[in-house]
C-alpha cells in the first residue's frame, strides 16, 4: 500500500454524492438533487463517464433499501437494491431529471430514501460501473426520511397570510 500512494497511484472512483432534499405531501414525497456528480472527471480514465441516478427507498430505516436485485451485483458491489426510479443520460451533458414524486406511500408513514450516482465503468482496466455508497440515515447527504402527511382541517399556510409593509422614507 505504501509503494502505490508513493508511486502516486490514481484509481478509479464513483461521480461525487449527490445531495438529496425532499418535501413531504398529502400521499406523496417530492425528492430532488443537485448536479454535482454530472461533471465530474474520472481520475483514471480522465473523461466524464457519469450515466445517472439510482433511487432506492426503504422502510426499515435504511438498513436495507428495498428487495435485493440477484442481477444487479457487480465486482465492486456485492449487493444491489431494486430501485423506484432509475435516470440515465447517454452522453455526458445530456439533460437528466433532478426530481421524483413518489405516490405510492402512506400518509404517516416514515420512508427513507437514497439517491446513488453512478458512472459507466472502464472495459480497458476492466472497472465495473461505479456508484456511490448508500449512505447513513442522518448522516450523509444522499440519505433524507420523510413522513408524507395532509395538513389539519382548516389550515392556512403561513406565506398566504403574510404581507409586506413598505414605508417611504
Amino acid at each position: 500500500a505504501q509503494s502505490l500512494f508513493d508511486g502516486f497511484f490514481v484509481g478509479p472512483e464513483p461521480p461525487p454524492t449527490p445531495t438529496l432534499t425532499v418535501s413531504e405531501g398529502a400521499g406523496r414525497n417530492i425528492l430532488s438533487w443537485d448536479n454535482v456528480a454530472e461533471t465530474f472527471v474520472d481520475p483514471l480514465s480522465g473523461k466524464q463517464d457519469f450515466q445517472g441516478y439510482k433511487l432506492y427507498r426503504s422502510t426499515n430505516l435504511g438498513r436495507t433499501w428495498g428487495r435485493e436485485d440477484p442481477t444487479g451485483a457487480t465486482s465492486c458491489q456485492s449487493i444491489e437494491y431494486e430501485t423506484i426510479a432509475t435516470f440515465r443520460a447517454s452522453v455526458p451533458g445530456q439533460p437528466i431529471a433532478h426530481s421524483f414524486v413518489d405516490t405510492t406511500v402512506l400518509n404517516g408513514y416514515e420512508y427513507w430514501y437514497c439517491l446513488a450516482a453512478f458512472d459507466s465503468g472502464d472495459t480497458t482496466v476492466p472497472v465495473d460501473p461505479l456508484q456511490n455508497a448508500f449512505g447513513t440515515p442522518g448522516g450523509d447527504a444522499n440519505v433524507v426520511r420523510a413522513i408524507p402527511n395532509t395538513n389539519p382541517a382548516g389550515y392556512i399556510s403561513a406565506q398566504s397570510t403574510v404581507s409586506r409593509n413598505t414605508v417611504a422614507d
